[in-house]
């Protein structure tokens, strides 16, 4: 187990020597351990699930994670993602909200289904130039 942690420091270490070498951000992916899951209620992974996470928190400055949140059925639920700023050295950590679209494979920002949008009804005159 240590040998492990010693070869994840080795390895982000590197990324950030390399990152300040070619002036650009380098990313790396890590995976999210299972205790995320059998954590009760909330299955939101933090910073703690990563596997080796004590050489990615010593070492790197941000660590983003993307989550869907899964039923019981081992589905997702919809296209609502979450990218969880898990650390950021130098800025606020947080939530935001995505959009997945599965078809695609891509993540988007995100847009809440029509029936949580408020139908927007007419109103003569609010918009003057409409009525011209």
């Amino acid at each position: 187990r240590l040998q492990r942690v010693d070869q994840m420091s080795a390895v982000t270490r590197w990324m950030i020597s390399a990152s300040r070498t070619l002036r650009c951000h380098v990313l790396g992916c890590a995976q999210i351990s299972r205790a995320a899951e059998n954590q009760g209620k909330d299955t939101r992974p933090m910073l703690q699930h990563i596997r080796e996470a004590g050489a990615f928190e010593e070492n790197v400055n941000n660590v983003f994670i993307l989550h869907r949140k899964k039923l019981k059925s081992g589905k997702f639920s919809d296209d609502a993602a979450k990218l969880i700023v898990a650390k950021a050295r130098n800025d606020a950590t947080g939530t935001i909200n995505l959009s997945f679209e599965g078809r695609r494979m891509r993540f988007k920002d995100y847009e809440p289904p029509l029936a949580d949008i408020p139908s927007r009804q007419y109103v003569p005159g609010a918009f003057p130039e409409e009525d011209e």
